[in-house]
């Protein structure tokens, strides 16, 4: 059996990568992907030190790059209330991620653009790797990256999807 595809992308830092100022709620930051042998490398800026930098070059090395914000629930350590379906869509994603078939894939997509409808998931950045598209999602409660392979819509029984994932969604947890 082949391993799943996963992506793992590293959680954002405490703390500027140039500067060693740590994040505060409610703050802009920026990030960028470097790809390794082993995965990616992540490195986060304060919006003064990507100001200072020459972005041209560092763009160009680097395989993604978004801006995104300091989540006030993250600071705080406090939990963040999801309703009750979709964090159980959260979940089933997560499970989906883990597996390679087909079936899981598109069910993994599908419930990513359920979630980045509802605004629990934010797209970043789509990227090439291995040949395939793949969404780079943010997790907006606890700034968790996620990696979903991109399917066609077109190619999709969507009624089949749909029906799967809501029998899922009503038996799951």
């Amino acid at each position: 059996m082949s391993k799943p595809f996963q992506i793992e992308i590293p959680k954002r830092g405490k703390s500027c990568a140039v500067a060693g100022e740590e994040f505060v709620a409610g703050h802009d930051y920026y990030s960028v992907l470097i790809a390794e042998e082993e995965g990616f490398q992540r490195k986060d800026f304060c919006l003064v030190c990507w100001n200072n930098l020459e972005k041209e070059k560092v763009i160009e090395n680097v395989d993604s790059h978004w801006k995104s914000t300091v989540s006030a629930q993250k600071a705080n350590n406090e939990p963040v209330a999801i309703k009750s379906r979709d964090e159980r869509a959260l979940e089933l994603l997560k499970i989906a991620l883990q597996n390679e078939a087909l079936e899981d894939q598109v069910e993994a997509f599908v419930l990513a653009l359920y979630l980045a409808r509802r605004k629990l998931l934010h797209l970043r950045q789509e990227i090439q790797r291995d040949g395939q598209k793949v969404n780079l999602y943010e997790i907006v409660a606890t700034e968790e990256m996620i990696a979903v392979k991109r399917v066609l819509v077109s190619q999709l029984q969507i009624t089949a999807v749909q029906t799967r994932i809501a029998e899922k969604l009503r038996h799951h947890g």
